[in-house]
């Protein structure tokens, strides 16, 4: 094996292991494939005692988009299934959880490997490429000393005996706990329905009235109760959502003025500001205004008004005329 893995040597074996049409090796970012890569592994070459808990791990929609399945088919079962919305944007505590679930399960599986989740939350497409290099190398090892030639001779071997169904994995634990629920719910409404028969009295078996089935009522009751909850969780939901957004949102413009307080501190640390007086008092004034509360904001732009003032009267027009003038820009790829 060449000692460069290409992008479309670890996008095809990605897709034919698991079950995925994916295109973008950021895709990977949130964490979901790795730890399904990893279950892969320890399903068909590892084969230990210990199964990683797949119902723990937060997909994102940009993957389970490209299953090689019927998307209908699947759609209930998805509604069971961890989604992380917008992760771009928010979703940071999910993939957290991640990478920590993958970091855990690589120590239980001894394998010496430290991950990097910041730079792979980042969803950078040169963090995510190294990554899967050294992921694609060490199942490459395994798979040569059981003996296959190469990593796709042993992607075959599992698709023909049929040793790892990823779709079935992904949702198979979602499946089983839905189902519990929908028997758990039946059999309330069953003994419902017993304890109101056996309070009632017995009728004529030959009256129109004994034809009636008495729990309709309470099962309708019930059922409406299912249905609020259902919104109820809906709307929790909802609001979990908005709550991370505005949380990335504040850590995201935090994270900007914490760089800008640090550049200001390098200056100051960096160069001999005392030789220049007027870059001493920017630095001042804009430390100033990274540090002040609320009550001294008022003071600050008057102060920061007549500074203007007196600067745009020792400005002399002419001068741009013959400068050229560097405007800010904004990059279209920013998020906010």
């Amino acid at each position: 094996m060449s000692a460069t893995i290409s992008r479309q040597q670890i996008l095809t074996w990605i897709n034919e292991s698991l079950d995925l049409n994916i295109t973008k090796l950021e895709t990977l970012g949130p964490g979901s494939v790795y730890i399904q890569l990893l279950d892969y592994i320890n399903e068909t070459l590892l084969k230990t005692e210990n199964k990683i808990p797949l119902q723990l791990v937060y997909w994102t929609d940009d993957v389970l988009q490209t299953e090689r399945d019927d998307e209908e088919s699947n759609e209930y079962k998805k509604r069971n299934l961890r989604i992380i919305k917008n992760y771009k944007i928010a979703g940071k505590e999910e993939m957290t959880a991640n990478y920590k679930l993958l970091q855990k399960w690589f120590l239980q599986m001894n394998i010496n490997k430290k991950v990097l989740m910041d730079k792979l939350m980042q969803s950078k497409f040169q963090n995510n490429l190294e990554f899967c290099q050294w992921f694609y190398k060490y199942v490459n090892n395994l798979v040569s000393d059981k003996g296959f030639a190469d990593i796709f001779d042993f992607v075959n071997h599992t698709r023909d005996n049929h040793l790892y169904n990823a779709i079935e994995r992904r949702y198979s634990i979602t499946s089983s706990s839905t189902s519990s629920i929908s028997s758990a719910r039946s059999s309330i409404l069953e003994s419902a329905g017993s304890r109101r028969s056996s309070i009632l009295p017995k009728r004529n078996t030959s009256s129109r009235t004994s034809s009636k089935p008495l729990p309709i009522k309470t099962t309708r009751s019930e059922n409406s109760e299912l249905i609020q909850d259902d919104n109820l969780r809906t709307i929790k939901r909802k609001y979990e959502n908005i709550i991370q957004t505005i949380n990335a949102e504040r850590q995201f413009y935090f994270d900007k003025l914490r760089t800008l307080e640090l550049l200001m501190l390098s200056i100051q640390e960096n160069n001999s500001v005392s030789e220049n007086p007027e870059l001493q008092q920017m630095l001042n004034h804009v430390l100033k205004i990274l540090y002040d509360n609320e009550d001294s904001n008022q003071q600050m732009s008057e102060d920061l008004n007549n500074i203007i003032d007196e600067e745009v009267k020792k400005t002399d027009l002419n001068d741009f005329n013959n400068k050229e003038i560097r405007m800010l820009s904004i990059d279209d790829n920013e998020l906010f």
